[in-house]
Protein backbone atom coordinates (compact mmCIF):
# COMPACT_ATOMS: atom_id res chain seq x y z
CA UNK A 1 0.00 0.00 0.00
CA UNK A 2 2.87 2.15 0.57
CA UNK A 3 3.42 2.13 -3.39
CA UNK A 4 -0.31 3.59 -3.98
CA UNK A 5 0.86 6.36 -2.40
CA UNK A 6 3.73 7.63 -4.30
CA UNK A 7 1.64 6.99 -7.53
CA UNK A 8 -1.24 8.82 -7.17
CA UNK A 9 0.72 11.55 -5.56
CA UNK A 10 2.36 11.68 -9.15
CA UNK A 11 -1.00 10.55 -11.27
CA UNK A 12 -2.74 13.55 -9.34
CA UNK A 13 -0.70 16.34 -7.85
CA UNK A 14 1.65 16.84 -10.66
CA UNK A 15 -1.41 17.52 -13.45
CA UNK A 16 -3.31 19.93 -10.81
CA UNK A 17 -0.30 21.73 -10.00
CA UNK A 18 0.62 22.10 -14.08
CA UNK A 19 -2.77 22.81 -14.77
CA UNK A 20 -2.64 25.54 -11.68
CA UNK A 21 0.22 26.66 -13.41
CA UNK A 22 -1.43 27.50 -16.84
CA UNK A 23 -4.29 29.05 -15.69
CA UNK A 24 -1.97 31.39 -13.82
CA UNK A 25 -0.26 32.36 -16.79
CA UNK A 26 -3.29 33.05 -18.82
CA UNK A 27 -4.67 35.11 -16.21
CA UNK A 28 -1.19 36.96 -15.64
CA UNK A 29 -1.39 37.39 -19.84
CA UNK A 30 -5.28 38.29 -19.71
CA UNK A 31 -4.47 41.39 -16.81
CA UNK A 32 -1.69 42.46 -18.77
CA UNK A 33 -3.76 43.31 -21.40
CA UNK A 34 -6.42 44.72 -19.46
CA UNK A 35 -3.63 47.36 -17.98
CA UNK A 36 -2.29 47.92 -21.35
CA UNK A 37 -6.23 48.84 -22.05
CA UNK A 38 -6.39 51.04 -19.16
CA UNK A 39 -3.57 52.71 -20.07
CA UNK A 40 -4.73 53.16 -23.40
CA UNK A 41 -8.35 54.45 -22.56
CA UNK A 42 -6.00 56.96 -20.03
CA UNK A 43 -3.99 58.52 -22.49
CA UNK A 44 -7.06 59.19 -24.82
CA UNK A 45 -8.80 60.81 -21.77
CA UNK A 46 -6.11 63.19 -21.33
CA UNK A 47 -6.34 63.86 -24.87
CA UNK A 48 -9.78 64.12 -24.62
CA UNK A 49 -9.74 66.74 -21.70
CA UNK A 50 -6.84 69.01 -23.23
CA UNK A 51 -9.24 69.17 -26.60
CA UNK A 52 -11.98 69.99 -24.43
CA UNK A 53 -10.10 72.97 -22.79
CA UNK A 54 -8.99 74.05 -26.40
CA UNK A 55 -12.54 73.53 -27.44
CA UNK A 56 -14.44 75.74 -24.43
CA UNK A 57 -11.50 78.61 -25.00
CA UNK A 58 -12.45 79.06 -28.26
CA UNK A 59 -15.74 78.78 -27.63
CA UNK A 60 -15.33 81.78 -25.18
CA UNK A 61 -13.44 83.98 -27.32
CA UNK A 62 -16.43 83.15 -29.45
CA UNK A 63 -18.94 84.87 -27.44
CA UNK A 64 -16.98 87.79 -26.46
CA UNK A 65 -17.99 91.30 -26.08
CA UNK A 66 -15.76 92.72 -28.70
CA UNK A 67 -15.96 89.90 -31.27
CA UNK A 68 -19.80 90.74 -31.23
CA UNK A 69 -19.07 94.73 -31.84
CA UNK A 70 -17.01 94.12 -34.46
CA UNK A 71 -19.59 91.21 -36.33
CA UNK A 72 -22.05 94.25 -35.51
CA UNK A 73 -20.17 97.02 -37.47
CA UNK A 74 -18.71 95.45 -40.37
CA UNK A 75 -20.98 92.88 -41.37
CA UNK A 76 -24.41 94.64 -39.84
CA UNK A 77 -23.29 97.97 -40.40
CA UNK A 78 -24.58 99.19 -37.28
CA UNK A 79 -23.00 101.69 -35.54
CA UNK A 80 -22.52 103.78 -32.00
CA UNK A 81 -25.41 105.95 -31.01
CA UNK A 82 -24.36 109.53 -30.58
CA UNK A 83 -25.39 111.34 -27.52
CA UNK A 84 -27.77 113.59 -29.15
CA UNK A 85 -29.56 110.38 -30.38
CA UNK A 86 -30.48 109.26 -27.20
CA UNK A 87 -33.92 109.71 -26.18
CA UNK A 88 -34.87 109.81 -22.51
CA UNK A 89 -38.86 109.03 -21.77
CA UNK A 90 -40.31 109.99 -18.66
CA UNK A 91 -43.72 107.89 -18.00
CA UNK A 92 -45.49 109.27 -14.77
CA UNK A 93 -47.99 106.66 -13.06
CA UNK A 94 -51.66 107.24 -13.62
CA UNK A 95 -53.97 107.15 -10.67
CA UNK A 96 -56.68 106.24 -10.83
Amino acid sequence: MKKIYPVFFSAVVFPFSALMLIFSLLCSIKLSAVNDRVRELDEQCRTLMLENERLTAEYESLASIDKVEKYAVSVLGMQQCEATQIVYIEMKEQVG
